[in-house]
């Protein structure tokens, strides 16, 4: 959920810069909590129900195409 990026710049912005990322996953994608680099996500996913295995379905995976 978290994306680091870096390039080799003295430059510093003058304005905040915005981005968009998108990430895909197959139909048959799952729910694979690996490690607490992303504590404060994976909260958030059991919180509304998603645990260990489980498919990327329902309000936190939208489906792109049917």
């Amino acid at each position: 959920m978290r994306t680091l990026h870096g390039a080799l710049s003295t430059q510093v912005p003058d304005e905040t810069i915005h981005r968009y990322t998108l990430r895909m996953a197959g139909p048959d994608g799952r729910i694979s909590y690996r490690g607490d680099w992303a504590a404060q996500e994976r909260a958030l996913f059991e919180a509304a129900g998603y645990g260990d295995g489980d498919r990327l379905e329902g309000d936190f995976f939208p489906q792109l195409f049917p």
